[in-house]
């Protein structure tokens, strides 16, 4: 029963950001973007201590 209630769950968070990405592509595309650089700066940052 869990595993029903996450997959909704994750079903509607889906379902959320993409009615989000309709009405307000332009605020999505910025947070996307941003978070691609910050993912890519830890990612970097990472690398570098091993």
């Amino acid at each position: 029963m869990s595993t029903l209630k996450r997959l909704i769950a994750e079903l509607l968070w889906l379902g959320g950001a993409g009615v989000c990405a309709w009405f307000f592509p332009k605020t999505v595309l910025v947070i996307v973007g941003l978070g691609a650089v910050v993912t890519i700066a830890l990612w970097r940052a990472e690398k570098s201590f091993v």
